[in-house]
């Protein structure tokens, strides 16, 4: 690699590492917002937290390598341009395609671990929703406090009175409200089954709803068990990780959108004049970007976004490379 190349090669890595782990940690933040509530109370947090991690990281480098690559060149290329070391570069001769080439390649670097991370995504999303899914079951059953009323999701709420002594946990005075009615008991046993199944063991409940037609209904049982299914409660908590554990490994879609991002950025911070200039640029163009490649996704899910992604990285590299083609 020539001395010039790896110059921009330092200028552009450092850029490129920080938006990856600030875009991470953002949404990481977002989501850790969504759950907390859900897996606070068990005690091991952090240990989870230290295994959830690892598990979404190869959802959040699919999501964040694009956009990351993209601001990477934006930021070196205008760094370039407001200190003057890119026109001393073009006057000393350096032509524009020239200027990409070692830009091009860490880009293509930041593709290839997209498509690599695209494979490893659904094994790992799935093992961060039995992670997690646990441990929600055990910090339920763990911390339940009498006198407080605990959300489960999905219009499920429990509260208990008083706890009792024993293993499994046992309270005195329960109810579990739900959309369609509450039920209350004298006594109840709660344990996990399984990873996310809730087992309550009533004595001298009482179901509280209404019937078909809207009358009230009472239902008295001496001993009833009752199951709730946490995980159908969480499972919207999960947010875009829910939806992205469902799909198989689509390595070229991430890999294109790099190198597409990554050109688009770099021919619009070359025609900038400033760093701030050309971020708002980029940014435009990439929600451009974006917002078709969800509209061809829409249309052709498994071609449009790569064939769109084709002909934007041809298209930009020709209109980079143009000035050097004229002048030959």
């Amino acid at each position: 690699m020539k001395l010039l190349d790896r110059y921009i090669v330092r200028q552009a890595v450092g850029p490129l590492l920080l938006a990856v782990i600030l875009l991470c940690a953002v949404i990481w933040a977002l989501q850790l917002l969504r759950l907390g509530h859900h897996l606070a109370g068990g005690g091991e947090l952090f240990v989870l937290l230290g295994r959830a991690v690892p598990y979404s990281l190869p959802t959040l480098l699919v999501f964040v390598l694009p956009l990351a690559s993209a601001a990477a060149v934006v930021y070196c290329l205008g760094r370039l341009t407001e200190t003057r070391q890119l026109l001393a570069m073009q006057l000393a001769g350096v032509a524009p395609l020239q200027l990409v080439r070692p830009l091009l390649a860490l880009v293509l670097l930041a593709g290839a671990t997209a498509a690599l991370a695209s494979h490893l995504e659904p094994p790992a999303l799935r093992a961060l929703q039995r992670a997690t899914l646990r441990h929600a079951g055990q910090a339920l059953v763990e911390g339940l406090r009498p006198g407080r009323f605990r959300d489960l999701g999905g219009g499920t709420t429990i509260y208990v009175e008083r706890r009792l002594p024993g293993t499994p946990p046992q309270f005195a005075g329960l109810l579990v409200g739900r959309d369609d009615g509450a039920l209350l008991a004298r006594r109840a046993k709660v344990r996990l089954v399984g990873e996310a199944t809730i087992e309550i063991d009533l004595v001298q409940a009482e179901w509280h709803g209404r019937n078909a037609e809207g009358q009230p209904v009472r239902v008295r049982a001496r001993r009833l068990r009752q199951r709730l299914d946490l995980g159908h409660a969480l499972r919207p908590h999960f947010g875009f990780l829910a939806r992205r554990a469902t799909r198989g490994p689509r390595p070229l879609p991430p890999a294109v959108a790099c190198v597409a991002l990554g050109l688009i950025a770099a021919l619009v911070a070359l025609r900038s004049r400033s760093r701030l200039q050309g971020a708002a640029l980029a940014a435009l163009a990439v929600a451009l970007y974006l917002f078709v490649a969800e509209l061809c996704k829409a249309v052709e899910p498994t071609t449009g976004p790569l064939a769109l992604g084709l002909i934007v990285s041809g298209g930009s590299l020709w209109a980079i490379a143009r000035p050097t083609l004229r002048r030959r």
